[in-house]
């Protein structure tokens, strides 16, 4: 019944004009035109179409991975799995790197099931930069891929990694399993400690000059510094174990000097200058309202010669000596600057042009500036038997020379030719060590703000030359000047500024430790040939430039709680450093 049932309605068809669809026809219905947009730079990768039932089931009617063959968009008909009479639905996926990728686009499209199928568009948003085949990583991407740096294509998942600072395998390490080289910048065969990743490179040692396969050095500005080296008494750690100076007998260490003369009364005074005999002793210090007092040898107390202290009076609790009453001043001057001989007597210049000689026991000589211009830098020789020779440079922007027989004689300084530079302002001085031969000038030139400088006398040639500081963008004074004259020297000044010489009449400008914008006061260069420097700040600091122009972090001065106005040292290294109510010492027991 069933069958004649099929026939009856095969031949009603017949009769009627229709025709039975052909197998070609029947698959036109179940293809679905299709072009899928995406990025040229997608060419490692596949894309997928599936469609997908009422249900949510999907089967897989096409792939496309040869994307390095193809240019978008990509057209295709894909055949659908059943007769949709009532519509299809299909989903594009674009995946990374393979089909088993993660999904890093999605799109949809749906067929109406009735009338003709005309082609679908489509748009993937995929994004490889660098065309690697690894997609962004980014979070904040709805679909994102595994690339962590999608715009270098040396870096992607599953890479090699290689000795270029990157992390190539995208697994948060840098270089990892590569031998790691170190900036050595002294050259004493160890890397700065510390050493910062983007420094870091990795290789063989022989083929790169300069590194290193370690990072132990404490100090890599300062070749006498590293893991390897040997404590000396320097107040420096040496040997980069955290200590200074420990295993050997220094004599002391860098603190505070408390001898009841200098702390009373009322905390001491504001010291100006220290000055030093070529031995090292007798040491002086001097400063504002008269105040000088001396150590004649190591282990003895400071000497109190300062204005208004009588003889036979400040009785001491710690054995420090009587004051004699032997000063030199009349309470009205503050000294700026000091030399000492080899006798221990000290030169002495100030305020209101004030001079004076003491010789330890007694005021031997004092005599006042023709103007009365204050002395702000002091320099000394000893030229002969009985024959001392003093330059000095005054605020106003003179030079001049004083001699054995001019304060014998009760004469004032005389001016040196052509060493006057009247638009400037004089700060402190240097000379070489012949009395015939040049000095460095420090100097503020200009208005109210000032520019620094650094001026260079020649004592035969009577000639003044302006030395070439580049660049000299700070404003302010140049406040010091220290080393020599015709060899490696160092000039400081307001706001952090610091100079040294190159050649000729070249200076280069060294930027400051990080983060320090404080006036530098005063500066002193060591027997290796590193410049010491304090600073004028209300915590006031002392810090050591190497001979590399690299900043040291030894030593330090312990708890600095107040401002500093200069520093001295012997050729054996013994440095001493004086400012408002603070004198320290190194070594001092």
């Amino acid at each position: 019944m069933k069958r004649s049932g099929t026939w009856f309605v095969a031949a009603v068809s017949l009769l009627m004009g229709c025709g039975v669809p052909s197998p070609e026809g029947v698959l036109d219905r179940r293809r679905l035109p299709l072009a899928i947009e995406y990025p040229d730079s997608y060419t490692v990768g596949c894309i997928q179409v599936s469609e997908q039932s009422g249900s949510g089931a999907t089967v897989v009617l096409e792939t496309v991975s040869d994307f390095g063959a193809r240019t978008p968009p990509l057209r295709l008909s894909p055949l659908l799995s059943l007769d949709w009479s009532e519509g299809a639905k299909l989903v594009i996926t674009a995946h990374e790197q393979t089909c088993d990728g993660n999904v890093v686009a999605r799109g949809e499209v749906e067929y109406p099931g009735m009338g003709p199928r005309y082609e679908h568009d489509v748009s993937l948003a995929i994004h490889d930069a660098d065309r690697d085949g690894y997609m962004d990583g980014a979070r904040a991407r709805e679909f994102p891929g595994t690339d962590c740096d999608d715009a270098v294509a040396a870096r992607a998942p599953g890479l090699k990694e290689v000795c270029d600072s990157l992390d190539n395998n995208c697994d948060g390490v840098v270089n990892e399993g590569l031998p790691a080289l170190y900036r050595d910048m002294d050259g004493d065969g160890e890397g700065a400690l510390g050493e910062t990743e983007a420094s870091i490179v990795c290789g063989d040692p022989a083929s790169r000059p300069g590194y290193v396969a370690n990072h132990l050095d404490c100090e890599d500005g300062d070749p006498k510094v590293s893991k390897a080296g040997i404590e000396i008494c320097d107040a420096i750690d040496n040997d980069c174990d955290g200590a200074v100076d420990e295993g050997i007998t220094c004599g002391g260490t860098l603190k505070e000097v408390t001898d009841y003369h200098l702390k009373n009364p009322a905390g001491g005074g504001v010291w100006k200058t220290v000055a030093s005999a070529p031995s090292g002793y007798p040491v002086w210090v001097a400063g504002e309202g008269g105040r000088l007092m001396v150590r004649k040898a190591r282990g003895m107390k400071f000497e109190n010669f300062s204005y208004g202290v009588e003889a036979g009076t400040s009785d001491s609790p710690d054995g420090s000596p009587r004051a004699t009453g032997k000063y030199c001043s009349d309470g009205n001057v503050d000294w700026n600057a000091a030399w000492v001989d080899s006798e221990g007597w000290v030169y002495l210049g100030g305020s209101n042009g004030q001079l004076a000689i003491h010789d330890g026991q007694t005021c031997r000589y004092q005599k006042t500036m023709p103007q009365r211009q204050s002395v702000v830098g002091m320099v000394g020789y000893e030229v002969g038997v009985d024959v001392t020779s003093v330059h000095l440079a005054t605020a106003d922007g003179g030079l001049y020379y004083w001699r054995t027989w001019e304060w014998t004689r009760d004469n004032a300084p005389i001016d040196f030719q052509n060493g006057r530079d009247n638009f400037a302002n004089y700060t402190g001085l240097i000379g070489t060590t012949s009395e015939d031969g040049v000095l460095l000038v420090s100097m503020k030139r200009g208005g109210s703000a000032g520019q620094p400088g650094v001026m260079r006398y020649d004592t035969v040639r009577s000639l003044l030359v302006q030395e070439n500081l580049a660049p000299a963008s700070i404003q302010g004074a140049m406040n010091d000047v220290a080393g020599s004259p015709i060899g490696a020297a160092c000039a400081v000044g307001d706001s952090g500024g610091v100079w040294t010489w190159v050649s000729g009449n070249q200076w280069t400008q060294v930027p400051p430790p990080l983060g320090v914008t404080a006036d530098f006061s005063s500066v002193v260069k060591s027997p290796g040939g590193d410049f010491y420097i304090v600073d004028k700040s209300p915590q006031g600091q002392l810090r050591r430039l190497t001979k590399y122009n690299t900043w040291a972090t030894t030593p330090r001065l312990p708890d600095p709680d107040a401002p500093l106005f200069d520093i001295s040292m012997t050729t054996a290294g013994e440095f001493w450093i004086v400012g408002r109510g603070r004198v320290y010492h190194y070594p001092e027991p």
